[in-house]
């Protein structure tokens, strides 16, 4: 078995386990990797066979980052330890920071409603993130992304403003999201971040 279907499995799997522990969701959506993102390129990892938060944890805090293969390749259950990590209000505020950014990388319904039962409520730092990490979101449910990009784009934080924008990108020609920043453009009061919307809305 290649290096790519073990990571793709145990991915899989992750998503499965993950399900099961989110309310209202009994089976895992077929897994959509983000686009760009080369899987085992470069980096012939074995996917893991234990579950240990302890070592994604510390690949967490790595200073050089970390891929998606590095951490399919440090435990089981992986998609299940970020979410517990990000919950968990004892944990470094990097390890939650670091968590929030890797569930780009699954991109389920599962994970979807993760972010939506937390985004409106989280911190600016965090709610940034899960904006960034929203965009490969897009193609699984626009709409519900369409929804959160709505919501953020009257957050009092300039930041959360900024990254709603960006991630109306990811949404293409969406008349709906075009309609948001109409909407916000009459009442924005920073000059820059009203010229970023003119320019958004010029290239639909």
């Amino acid at each position: 078995m290649t290096p790519w279907i073990k990571l793709r499995n145990a991915l899989l799997l992750g998503a499965s386990a993950l399900c099961g522990a989110i309310p209202g969701v009994t089976s895992a959506q077929e897994l959509n990797l983000a686009p760009g993102i080369a899987i085992g390129e470069g980096e012939p990892l074995e996917a893991a066979t234990e579950f240990r938060p302890e070592r994604v944890r510390t690949l967490l805090k790595s200073i050089h980052g970390f891929t998606l293969p590095a951490l399919v390749a440090t435990s089981t259950g992986v998609t299940e330890i970020l979410t517990g990590f990000i919950d968990d209000a004892n944990e470094p505020m990097v390890v939650r920071r670091q968590a929030v950014k890797a569930l780009k990388w699954f991109p389920t319904d599962a994970i979807l409603t993760f972010i939506e039962e937390r985004v409106y409520v989280a911190p600016a730092g965090l709610k940034h993130l899960y904006l960034q990490g929203l965009s490969g979101f897009a193609r699984l449910a626009p709409q519900r992304v369409e929804a959160v990009m709505a919501v953020a784009m009257e957050d009092a934080d300039i930041t959360v403003r900024y990254a709603a924008l960006n991630l109306s990108r990811s949404l293409g020609p969406s008349t709906q999201a075009a309609s948001v920043l109409r909407g916000r453009l009459d009442r924005e009061l920073d000059s820059r971040l009203r010229k970023a919307i003119e320019e958004r809305l010029e290239m639909r």
